[in-house]
């Protein structure tokens, strides 16, 4: 059973729990907050996500007991987390604001991601994840459903609700591309209109989660040659579809105003404004001038966040992983590190099996998709499971030509 698998049930189960309690966690503390606040109990939201906490605490403390070899890797994570914080405070003085702006952020990683960093490295054999979850994306999706209703959106915000919403409504597609039931087809066409209560990034990171995990089941067993006819068939088939978008616009703007929703994605969208950057323009050009002056230098974790409210106080971080990795570590770190997570990212869905390639393909996709558009490595927590995942080579097979 999810979240209760017992010790005869074996290591990579109990991994399971852990990863899946892991990307729900964020979710699941912003979501219980809205509803607190939304039954008169405002006062005690903090109280409240603690159950969450409490939830982890049991799941990853049984996972601990069972495996008890687990000690050393934690113990090994967490003395390289805080102590690379401890030094970038003390070798980087102007960091030392971010410390207490994102303490909670930093106390999440280091309670609850850096211990699903160490899981996520270790899983040998991805064998039942997509069935299990398959289960994890309809309780989020139906969780995200009633955070909408008891006024998410109003307590946090449309971008945070799509962000949270779309890697639940990913983990359905797998289920549906092996063993078409339609309720997984129901459950994603729900999921995705919901979708559009959320902000554009949520939108672009569904079809590009899509198209990761179509390729993870339909086309991973390929070889080089097979996927690129493939590939050529899909882009004849997409710019059909471009063909006939205002069309679907259209009809699926009628959908979501008979639902009573309202769709910033969907004005963009009717306003060809999709991929306008917006305000954001401004915060990329400003953060490209500090990384031509930044070409070698190390400034240290937090440093976009000085340099680029030296300027404009409201801008928080660069809303872009390639350019804050820039910005912190100069462009020859920046961009190595860079190059490395997506080397990482390409190898472990070409070389992994299907569930393997999948369940990262899902998780990573959408994370790295929110970071290369808003957010920050450095207070999205699920990152760091992310990265285990990405380093897990674990059962990876030879490239076919």
């Amino acid at each position: 059973m999810l979240l209760f698998h017992t010790k005869k049930d074996g290591f990579n189960l109990q991994a399971l729990d852990v990863l899946c309690v892991a990307v729900f966690f964020a979710t699941a503390t912003y979501g219980i907050k809205a509803m607190v606040a939304y039954v008169g109990f405002g006062a005690y939201e903090d109280q409240a996500s603690l159950f969450w906490y409490l939830l982890w605490a049991f799941v990853y403390g049984k996972f601990l007991w069972y495996n008890k070899f687990m000690f050393k890797n934690l113990l090994v994570a967490e003395v390289v987390y805080i102590g690379l914080m401890y030094v970038n405070y003390r070798l980087f003085p102007l960091t030392h604001d971010s410390y207490d702006e994102y303490f909670m952020f930093i106390r999440q990683i280091v309670f609850v991601y850096i211990p699903s960093l160490t899981v996520a490295l270790k899983v040998n054999n991805f064998s039942g994840y997509i069935v299990n979850f398959r289960k994890l994306g309809i309780f989020g999706i139906g969780f995200m459903i009633i955070a909408y209703f008891m006024n998410y959106t109003q307590r946090w915000d449309y971008q945070l609700f799509g962000v949270q919403l779309c890697p639940f409504v990913i983990m359905l597609y797998p289920s549906y591309l092996l063993y078409h039931n339609k309720s997984d087809l129901i459950w994603i066409i729900v999921g995705f209109l919901f979708l559009m209560a959320g902000g554009r990034q949520s939108f672009v990171g569904f079809f590009i989660g899509m198209m990761v995990v179509y390729y993870c089941i339909r086309l991973n067993h390929l070889t080089i040659k097979q996927l690129v006819v493939r590939l050529m068939l899909v882009l004849f088939l997409l710019l059909f579809i471009v063909l006939l978008l205002p069309y679907l616009i259209v009809l699926l703007g009628d959908v979501v105003n008979v639902m009573g929703m309202d769709s910033r994605t969907m004005d963009m969208l009717k306003g060809n404004e999709l991929f306008s950057t917006s305000t954001r323009d401004s915060i990329y050009e400003l953060s490209m001038f500090y990384i031509r002056s930044n070409l070698y230098d190390i400034k240290g974790l937090f440093a976009d966040r000085y340099m680029l409210r030296i300027t404009d106080s409201w801008i928080a971080y660069p809303h872009n992983l390639i350019l804050e990795l820039m910005m912190d570590f100069g462009v020859i770190l920046g961009g190595l590190f860079s190059l490395i997570i997506l080397f990482k990212f390409v190898l472990r869905l070409v070389r992994g099996n299907i569930e393997k390639s999948t369940i990262i393909g899902i998780i990573a996709t959408s994370i790295l998709v929110r970071l290369m558009v808003s957010s920050s490595f450095m207070i999205e927590g699920c990152f760091y499971t992310v990265l285990g995942l990405l380093f897990n080579s674990n059962g990876d097979k030879q490239i076919k030509i």
